[in-house]
């Protein structure tokens, strides 16, 4: 790369800087909001995450059966004569 366009690169970023610093004066509340977005998400992807694991835990290691023997009344007329 040469030295011009090195330099034309360092240019660019540093107009970039400042028309990112002008927004942030100009919206001050915008700054606020975008900070309060990042967190919101980190906790809906760790809810997501635990939700995930929970359901691979129930999956890998699931709950014993309680046998139970069924039980059903059956009307008297089955047992008459034919």
């Amino acid at each position: 790369m040469t030295r011009r366009a090195t330099l034309a690169q360092a240019g660019r970023r540093v107009v970039r800087a400042a028309a990112r610093e002008s927004r942030r004066a100009a919206h001050p509340g915008e700054a606020d909001y975008l900070m309060f977005r990042r967190p919101i998400l980190v906790v809906i992807l760790l809810l997501v995450g635990l939700l995930v694991a929970g359901l691979l835990a129930v999956g890998a290691f699931p709950p014993g059966v309680k046998q139970q023997p069924v039980e059903r009344v059956l009307p008297n007329d089955r047992f008459g004569p034919r």
